[in-house]
């Protein structure tokens, strides 16, 4: 699967970059196998923090299942039915995701959403196609209609040095 990354400010002649990306290792305990069982136990994957795990998941909670007073219903309903009979929160996610990638066609023009139309309604219902922004903000949407804690994030963090070498994929560019 490819993926975009701008630079700010835009590379110019004589710049380089080099960037990391870390597979999952389904086998660590933060990995795959711990996040399908986890449920909302969200520190039975995360073993390093020390902070109050109740207290933690239950802002997280309370934080990401956050919907707005107007996104309209049929959006909820589109997720209820997506996770309708799936038992588990990674399940759940799945579900969404894959009905987000059977359903909809990714595109880098998908054209000007009409004026008053809710963003997420609007790829869900209408116009059906969107790029990056588009299928995440639908998938936090539907995520959070199911009460499944879900966050916006657009980019990526790396180590400063990593330390794994065999789980990681370089990336390189330079422009000349």
């Amino acid at each position: 699967e490819a993926g975009t990354y701008y630079l700010q400010p835009a590379m110019t002649p004589g710049d380089s970059y080099t960037a990391f990306s870390r597979e999952i290792d389904p086998d660590a305990p933060a990995g795959l196998g711990a996040l399908q069982l986890a449920g909302r136990d969200y520190y039975s994957i995360r073993d390093e923090w020390d902070s109050d795990g109740a207290a933690e998941a239950a802002r997280i909670q309370q934080d990401y299942t956050q919907i707005p007073d107007e996104m309209p219903l049929r959006v909820q309903a589109l997720a209820e039915d997506i996770t309708n009979g799936i038992q588990g929160d990674y399940a759940m996610a799945k579900a969404i995701e894959e009905y987000l990638c059977t359903n909809y066609t990714y595109s880098l023009q998908p054209g000007d959403l009409p004026e008053g139309a809710d963003f997420v309604d609007y790829f869900l219902f209408e116009g059906r196609e969107g790029y990056c922004t588009h299928f995440a903000t639908a998938m936090v949407m539907l995520c959070r209609s199911v009460e499944l804690p879900a966050r916006f994030v657009k980019g990526f963090v790396t180590p400063a040095a990593p330390d794994d070498s065999a789980s990681l994929a370089m990336v390189r560019a330079s422009r000349s």
